[in-house]
């Protein structure tokens, strides 16, 4: 038995395949933005302990930088008490082996107890400073005191 055109047509409505290719493509850009997202997100993630990998390895550098400094410092302090003094040239000679060990230095300075500058290498340029009073600044001030008080030598911004 053939059957004609008229028995395939029937009271239901037949699929159409036109929305297909939108759905798909739908589904697709939803998924391309997914992912898209997620590598951001892993992306950003990969930078923030990237930061933080280097600023670790920053900062151990710079506290290797100021343990230098100060054990630099340290032979000067240790001058004065194997001394129990130090004469101004002893002074410039320890500061002028400081600066060339740690060029990172801009100056060092002498203070006497009432936190006046006595003596500065490298003196030229520096003359200025000579005789002004440390304690004219509250961080200078408190640095000098936390100096006194723990008996070590202190680190400042420049004057």
């Amino acid at each position: 038995m053939y059957r004609s055109a008229d028995d395939f047509h029937s009271d239901t409505p037949m699929i159409r395949i036109g929305w297909l290719p939108l759905l798909v493509g739908i589904l697709l850009c939803l998924f391309v933005l997914v992912l898209w997202k997620t590598l951001d997100y892993q992306e950003k993630g990969q930078m923030i302990n990237n930061l933080k990998i280097e600023s670790e390895y920053l900062a151990s550098r710079i506290e290797s930088d100021f343990r230098n400094r100060i054990f630099s410092i340290n032979r000067v302090a240790g001058t004065w008490e194997i001394y129990r003094g130090m004469t101004e040239n002893q002074f410039y000679g320890i500061a002028r082996s400081c600066m060339e060990d740690i060029p990172a230095f801009l100056t060092l300075q002498w203070l006497d107890r009432d936190g006046y500058i006595r003596w500065v290498f490298p003196s030229q340029g520096n003359e200025k400073i000579l005789n002004q009073n440390f304690n004219s600044e509250s961080k200078r001030k408190n640095a000098m005191e936390k100096a006194k008080y723990k008996r070590i030598p202190a680190i400042t911004v420049p004057v």
